[in-house]
């Protein structure tokens, strides 16, 4: 008789510690595809949208999809309506589209300052690539806003199905929490105004 009780308080255990085990495995499994979830909603997307432009200043609530799926290296973009921008890394990208004999213009603004009080450097240089290829590259040293042209007859033997990926290389980034100018902890290089045709 108690070979009995014992083994039924055995499978009795077992089948309790299986069913808890269970329980246990799919709220864990739940809850990591939730924060799988999350973190790819919070992720740019890896393919660029092309595009005929990158204004900041454009009504971005009227589209589907976000400024930094567009310009990828950027952040969000800020500022007030009208003057807006977006801050980019040391390596931002592109993909520019109906490129017709059009030269491509690029705005933007260095903060050489914070550059020089971050990190020591002389000068900030900005390069431009298209698909992969250099075409020119911009020296700054001082603060300044610049808006460079990239003419068609320096690229126009890149372009393929009336596209072309640009490619903007910074020499350097910073960080304004580490390099005492704010509380900022993004990693910025400079402020894109604009990127487009002309």
């Amino acid at each position: 008789m108690k070979r009995i009780v014992v083994f039924t308080a055995a499978i009795v255990a077992i089948v309790v510690l299986g069913y808890f085990y269970s329980a246990w495995y799919s709220y864990e499994k739940k809850n990591a595809n939730s924060e799988k979830q999350t973190n790819e909603l919070s992720k740019p997307s890896d393919k660029l949208i092309a595009v005929d432009s990158f204004d900041p200043n454009m009504d971005w609530s009227n589209v589907s999809y976000r400024s930094t799926d567009v310009l990828q290296g950027s952040h969000p973009v800020e500022g007030e309506t009208g003057k807006r921008y977006a801050w980019v890394k040391k390596d931002s990208k592109i993909e520019l589209k109906n490129i017709k004999d059009k030269s491509i213009i690029v705005n933007g603004y260095v903060p050489f300052s914070s550059h020089q009080k971050a990190s020591g450097v002389k000068e900030v240089v900005i390069e431009f690539r298209i698909n992969g290829q250099h075409i020119k590259q911009l020296e700054i040293h001082e603060d300044e806003s610049f808006e460079e042209e990239i003419q068609f007859e320096n690229f126009q033997n890149l372009v393929k199905d009336n596209q072309c990926l640009l490619e903007i290389h910074i020499n350097n980034e910073f960080i304004p929490s580490q390099a005492g100018l704010s509380s900022d902890t993004r990693e910025l290089s400079m402020m894109m105004k604009f990127i487009g045709q002309k």
